[in-house]
């Protein structure tokens, strides 16, 4: 079986951060790992004076793919490869919001070049997505919420494989340590500032609490900051910023976290909960987010702000239970990149 995978220049480096580009990478490596699929990684370079992603759009529809039995798009932007011969056509749906949760795209956007190529993006993108994923012969979706979204959107259900997102060995040797020379208490953050990633809700819950020996511990790109946020940074100063979490630190972040605080709004998968609790944090969501199933399995949901305080006092006075710690720690530990590709490779071997 012969397989293409399309991408940007450089989208199959994970170390940029960005969920999708870690998934990229992954799915190239394993896939090339199985003996029945040979797979080519094709990247394709912006044209003079054309951005990356109409670029990528058009080279995708120019390109020459009948070698090929499979073209598998993994990335959210639009595609429309030619059809030739028998060559079947996928795409991966990480999530859905701009279909299902539209309000949640409105950020607030400052007047820079990012913010305005942010702009003209989500102006064009999510209906060219759209038509680029329902043109596909069949999809891969990261979770079982992203394919019932579908289904809802009117694709056919059965043409939907479901494809869970891995945890990297990486987070699966060893364990945290729970001492520490201070008594502090650090609950930590790791993700984007975005409005749908609700991190606001983890600040004003932390700032419900007194205790002078909890700490919050948030890690994201500066850019997306929020200004509500850094107003209670200024305000609280056992809240912290740590900036950008590079690839190579996630381990040693987590670690040191005493419990890690997600409060996402909606979430295609929610990669985070599992690497967190892969080291034997406590995770903490938003019980009314739109967060899978099989990822949520052994969170600990919060109704509102409020509760959401009550729960991080409670942790630090009580601590985490081992028996749950050990649940937690070998449910998320099941999840590789490696069962993603075998699961991968049976959709290709479905439609073929």
């Amino acid at each position: 079986m012969r397989v293409a995978l399309l991408g940007k220049s450089g989208c199959f480096n994970r170390t940029d951060g960005s969920g999708i580009r870690r998934y990229m990478y992954e799915l190239y490596n394993n896939l090339a790992a199985q003996g029945s699929v040979s797979v080519d990684r094709i990247e394709f370079a912006p044209y003079p004076l054309m951005g990356k992603v109409l670029s990528f759009t058009l080279r995708s529809f120019l390109g020459d793919f009948s070698k090929y039995d499979i073209v598998h798009n993994p990335d959210f932007i639009p595609a429309f490869p030619r059809r030739s011969g028998k060559t079947l056509f996928t795409s991966t749906v990480h999530d859905l919001m701009f279909a299902v949760k539209r309000d949640l795209m409105k950020e607030g956007l400052r007047l820079t070049v990012d913010g305005l190529r942010e702009r003209v993006w989500l102006s064009f993108a999510p209906g060219m997505a759209m038509r680029s994923l329902l043109s596909s012969d069949f999809l891969v979706a990261v979770s079982t919420q992203t394919r019932d979204e579908l289904a809802a959107l009117g694709y056919e259900k059965r043409r939907v494989q479901v494809t869970n997102l891995g945890v990297d060995d990486r987070f699966k040797v060893g364990l945290k340590k729970t001492m520490r020379k201070d008594d502090i208490f650090r609950i930590g953050y790791v993700g984007a500032y975005r409005r749908r990633k609700n991190v606001i809700a983890a600040v004003n819950a932390f700032g419900m609490t007194e205790d002078k020996k909890m700490r919050l511990m948030l890690y994201g790109r500066q850019r997306w900051l929020n200004e509500d946020i850094a107003a209670a940074t200024a305000r609280d100063r056992r809240i912290r910023l740590g900036g950008f979490a590079p690839e190579n630190r996630l381990v040693s972040i987590y670690d040191g976290f005493d419990a890690f605080i997600f409060p996402s709004l909606y979430e295609g998968f929610g990669l985070p909960i599992l690497e967190a609790q892969s080291r034997g944090l406590p995770v903490v969501i938003f019980k009314h987010g739109a967060i899978p199933r099989e990822v949520r399995r052994h969170c600990i949901e919060a109704k509102d702000e409020h509760h959401m305080a009550r729960i991080l006092e409670a942790l630090k006075g009580n601590g985490y239970k081992d028996s749950e710690r050990r649940r937690s720690v070998a449910y998320a530990r099941s999840f590789s990149w490696k069962k993603m590709a075998m699961e991968t490779v049976k959709a290709y071997e479905k439609w073929l």
